[in-house]
């Protein structure tokens, strides 16, 4: 798995190499499931290349694929429980 931050998320759409996106429920929070030309890919932090980036409020990742140019995405709500303790910090 590719393990990208904002920067090189933003790199990769702008160059064409994006091919999906999918919002996914993780427990109270929100991550982005990238699939790329390269394969898989998950959002990090910039200052911690090991945790994935988290988002609390999914309006915030919708925000950032609009603002990418990327105007599709999937959502998956399986593993989304809105009464869980959060995952990671954002």
């Amino acid at each position: 798995m590719i393990k990208v931050d904002v920067e090189q998320f933003r790199a990769l759409a702008h160059s064409g190499g994006v091919v999906s996106v999918t919002l996914e429920g993780q427990g109270k929070d929100f991550v982005l499931a990238i699939e790329t030309r390269g394969g898989p890919a998950m959002l990090v932090l910039a200052n911690d290349k090991e945790k994935q980036r988290t988002f609390v409020d999914p309006r915030r990742a919708l925000l950032l694929l609009r603002e990418l140019g990327l105007l599709k995405a999937h959502i998956n709500l399986e593993g989304w429980n809105p009464k869980a303790g959060s995952n990671v910090e954002s």
